[in-house]
């Protein structure tokens, strides 16, 4: 099946680094997905949406998401562009909130969102992108299957990783598909 990816190299995240994971991405097969990123912002944290920006910024990904014609199960992977929403609410409410939106659009998620994560972002932590998927996989095997689209790797970036080691774990997040 299929894995997307918002494209990272968007807004004040634009980056040499970004533009050269988009451009990895897209070499190894994975779709990118252009969102408008004018969605609104916390003033004291210009990294995280307001309630209401997330709240545009999960209609936008919904719309963006049918408009690619993905219909059924999607196992979406982000970092806190989802779950920054999540620590300030209970019950991961933000998930919730995506979820919601894109069964409007008969998109099935299920979702693994963790602040702070990324391909590499979190990896000693047993937290990355790699682990979400690694833990959703072996409870839910199906995930296999699904869509897969990638929310993230900007905390990649701002933590210094190299991109030769962004690049290797994006082939291994790829071949946790199989």
């Amino acid at each position: 099946m299929e894995v997307l990816a918002l494209r990272t190299n968007v807004a004040h995240w634009s980056s040499p680094f970004c533009r050269q994971l988009d451009r990895h991405l897209v070499d190894s097969g994975v779709k990118l997905v252009d969102l408008q990123w004018d969605f609104e912002l916390l003033q004291n944290d210009r990294d995280h949406f307001t309630a209401r920006g997330f709240d545009t910024f999960r209609r936008a990904l919904a719309t963006a998401l049918s408009s690619e014609g993905i219909k059924g199960d999607v196992f979406l992977i982000a970092d806190s562009t989802v779950d920054h929403i999540n620590r300030s609410k209970p019950a991961r409410l933000a998930d919730e909130k995506l979820r919601k939106s894109l069964a409007a659009f008969g998109i099935n998620a299920t979702i693994a969102s963790q602040s702070g994560s990324g391909f590499c972002a979190l990896q000693e932590q047993k937290r990355s992108f790699i682990d979400l998927v690694r833990h959703k996989t072996r409870v839910n095997p199906s995930l296999k299957e699904a869509r897969w689209v990638l929310v993230g790797g900007w905390n990649d970036d701002a933590q210094g990783y190299p991109l030769a080691d962004v690049k290797r774990a994006v082939a291994e997040l790829l071949e946790l598909r199989s």
